[in-house]
Formats: structure tokens, sequence, C-alpha cells
């Protein structure tokens, strides 16, 4: 669910924009925890995904980047990049986007995230 995950949802995270920003959910097929031994705690799920044509790569910087602003997820980006100067120029970028800064890092757009790694 995390991988798949939309904007504006709990599990939306940054695995989440790192994976669709390269691949497109093809398929999704559950596997019974009964099909193991031992028996895990939980049922699995093997994905299917298909590399898109015009895959968005994020630079090593910018991935600890995200992953960081995920790190607390319930404050809001406006707060989580105060005092950072690397990423106080994302709150910029951010705001130029028309994403206001009280917004959470799970509510903002994929396309946003796409738009921040690319300047």
């Amino acid at each position: 669910d995390r991988l798949s995950a939309q904007s504006g949802t709990k599990q939306f995270r940054a695995i989440a924009i790192f994976l669709q920003s390269a691949y497109r959910k093809r398929t999704r097929h559950t596997v019974s925890r009964q099909c193991f031994h031992p028996v895990p705690g939980v049922d699995s799920v093997l994905l299917s995904l298909e590399r898109l044509d015009q895959v968005r790569l994020f630079s090593a910087e910018t991935r600890m980047h995200i992953r960081r602003l995920f790190g607390q997820r319930r404050k809001q980006i406006g707060s989580l990049v105060r005092g950072e100067p690397t990423l106080e120029a994302w709150l910029k970028r951010i705001e130029e986007a028309g994403i206001p800064s009280t917004t959470r890092p799970e509510a903002i757009p994929l396309e946003a995230w796409q738009y921040l790694a690319t300047r």
C-alpha cells in the first residue's frame, strides 16, 4: 500500500515518491501467509511494475532531504525546513508551486515533489 499510495493519504511516504517517479503499477497479487514456512503473521503481495518512458531520478542529496521531511509526519512543511539552510530554498520552491507552507509532506502531490527534484 505504501508503494502505490497517493498523496493526501497516511500511506504516502518518500518511497512512494521515488517508486512512482520511475514505475507504474501494472498488477497486484495477494499471496497468502499459508504459502510460506514458517507461516508469517501477515499476507504478502506481489507487484508487477512497468518502467515509465520518462523516469524521474532523484539525486542522493534530494532523496535524503525528502526522507528527512517525511521523518516528522505531523509537522507542516514550513516548520520542517526552518533552520535548515539547504531546505529553506525548497520552501521558496514549494510556495512557487502554489503549495502553502502549512501543508504536511504527505499532502504534497507527487508532481510537486518531482518539480522540487528538478530545480
